[in-house]
């Protein structure tokens, strides 16, 4: 009798530790403590969340901004639209949030992560080919259509391509209030400061070659990146958004100077005499997203069509020709 009641102790034991596991494994993030706690997005104070303002509205809890599709004229074809902590301060603590991604024919959301939580993805019409990789390389993909759910698991590799001919729109949800975004292909290329050639030639088995050409690129050749693009030097909000995706602070003034510098087809760069840090970080920007383009040309020559690979390397190549037209 007593041996069965001490089975029968460790076998309950078992069972509230396996709750105990599953009740925190439902979220991505740390249990709520009270019944709100919206974000007070300007506190200076850092922690692991937001502090709490000290009063809110229904407001707090209010996002409309997923409602209605939003353009897809890019060099990738799609675009996301977040819904987390940050547009909807209400959702501190409550470990949700929600995204919507919109995509032209062919548009791709280009092979990520989300480190901090998992994501579900719902498709509201249109047709999607999906897929994640595991930690063991494998590709897990299917095509999904409107009405279908696709789940990516937190951390894991994934991406979305719309391969129809019409347009396509879906809405993903996480288990976190903000699962973070992390695009490998910016990640790699697009660091700041840079990784090292040495690394990149190896991981992506690029040559010595192809690497140091990228780096022979002078100040001369910076003006030469925009002649068969007429008025796009014009555009300072984008220049200023590519400025933001390589990790430049470029300032309205920083492209007014750009445009004069263009203006004069590389002949007189005068404007930019007084300022030589623009132009340096105007080169640095040249050099990053041409390495972009050499990975991705030397990617494309290994993967066949259907691969992973293959994948990555065309958002190379777009994110390259987007960073090369936006500057």
């Amino acid at each position: 009798m007593v041996a069965a009641a001490g089975k029968l102790s460790v076998v309950v034991v078992m069972v509230l530790v396996i709750i105990a596991t599953i009740s925190n494994s439902v979220s991505a993030d740390p249990d709520m403590l009270q019944d709100v706690c919206v974000a007070d997005l300007n506190n200076a104070v850092k922690m692991n969340g937001f502090a709490c303002k000290a009063s809110f509205s229904a407001s707090d809890f209010f996002f409309a901004g997923l409602a209605m599709p939003k353009p897809t004229n890019n060099m990738l074809g799609s675009t996301v639209t977040p819904a987390n902590v940050m547009q909807i301060p209400g959702l501190n603590t409550l470990g949700v949030s929600m995204a919507r991604v919109d995509f032209g024919p062919g548009g791709l959301n280009p092979p990520h992560t989300h480190p901090r939580g998992t994501e579900i993805l719902f498709v509201l019409y249109g047709e999607l080919d999906v897929g994640f990789i595991t930690t063991a390389n494998v590709l897990v993909s299917m095509t999904i259509k409107q009405g279908d759910i696709f789940t990516f698991p937190k951390g894991l590799v994934h991406f979305q391509i719309n391969n129809g001919k019409g347009p396509a729109a879906a809405i993903a949800a996480f288990n976190s209030q903000n699962p973070g975004v992390q695009a490998i292909a910016a990640t790699l290329f697009a660091a700041m400061p840079p990784v090292s050639n040495s690394v990149l030639s190896k991981a992506f088995q690029i040559s010595n070659q192809e690497e140091d050409s990228v780096h022979e690129y002078s100040s001369d050749d910076i003006s030469d990146q925009d002649h068969n693009r007429e008025g796009e030097e014009d555009n300072f909000e984008d220049t200023i958004a590519a400025g933001e995706i390589l990790g430049i602070d470029f300032k309205e003034s920083d492209v007014r100077s750009m445009k004069k510098m263009f203006e004069a087809e590389g002949k007189e760069t005068k404007a930019l005499n007084n300022n030589s840090a623009v132009v340096e970080d105007i080169f640095l920007a040249i050099v990053t997203v041409s390495a972009m383009g050499v990975a991705a040309k030397s990617l494309q020559c290994c993967f066949g069509r259907h691969s992973f690979g293959y994948i990555l390397s065309l958002s190379l190549e777009v994110l390259a020709g987007d960073g090369l037209l936006m500057l």
